[in-house]
């Protein structure tokens, strides 16, 4: 197929839902929206997949950057929690004091740890 007829496909494919919408304009206007409301909730739905696989990932990645075990840390993601979409800063509380996760580059989980206070909340949360 070369250009002329990809072009004249989509000429094609919009004349017929030129025609259907001028037929019947509620019922199309009905379908179409439908179709946008599915693509938005599709996508995200995805964005929040991706979200918590990367905090999942992260869970175990920080630890490691900061030499502690998983359990001498508490993680913080503010009022949206985990199960939100966007990618933003938080904080998490160690052994080793506060810090503030900033992310960079969350395809290529990119993160730096900013430390905020060195007050040890692991011994703040056994008392």
């Amino acid at each position: 197929m070369d250009d002329g007829e990809g072009i004249l496909g989509c000429f094609g494919v919009l004349a017929i839902l030129g025609a259907l919408f001028y037929c019947f304009p509620i019922i199309m206007a009905v379908i179409t929206f439908t179709i946008i409301i599915i693509g938005v909730w599709a996508f995200h739905d995805d964005s929040k997949d991706n979200r918590k696989k990367f905090l999942t990932d992260l869970q175990s990645d920080i630890p490691q950057k900061l030499r502690i075990t998983k359990d001498e840390v508490i993680y913080d993601f503010g009022e949206k929690g985990e199960s939100s979409w966007k990618y933003e800063d938080f904080r998490i509380f160690t052994s080793r004091g506060e810090f503030i996760v900033k992310i960079k580059d969350a395809d290529n989980k990119d993160v730096s740890l900013e430390q905020v206070s060195d007050v040890d909340f692991m011994k703040e949360t056994k008392q």
